[in-house]
């Protein structure tokens, strides 16, 4: 059985975010795997966090919020937000957001990895 534990749960309270490399292969598998268009408010709101070490109200990403205001300050007007989720096997997966500009992938935030 694999653990699926959204990143926001761990996520290094220092620099709130992974430093994981982003091939362009990676790239194309969001591409592919979008499922759903949302706005930044219902990105927030489906990824609340709450956690006594953030304070006493629920922060959006969690400790990947300043990671989410990265990701957010580099959306431009006609830039879309979309969810994605790669899936390639029962140990192998990956969603998130990402920004798309004119069918290309700006950045993105992984929210699950197994």
């Amino acid at each position: 059985m694999a653990l699926v534990v959204p990143l926001s749960r761990f996520t290094s309270l220092v620099g709130g975010g992974s430093a994981f490399f982003v091939s362009r292969l990676m790239l194309r598998y969001i591409l592919e795997s979008k499922t759903q268009k949302i706005t930044a408010d219902q990105a927030e709101a489906k990824h609340l966090v709450s956690d006594s070490r953030l304070g006493k109200k629920p922060v959006p990403f969690g400790f990947q919020n300043q990671r989410w205001q990265v990701l957010l300050s580099k959306f431009q007007s006609g830039d879309d937000l979309w969810e994605y989720d790669h899936y390639v096997g029962p140990l192998c997966a990956e969603a998130g957001i990402a920004i798309l500009r004119g069918g290309e992938v700006v950045d993105h935030i992984v929210t699950m990895r197994s």
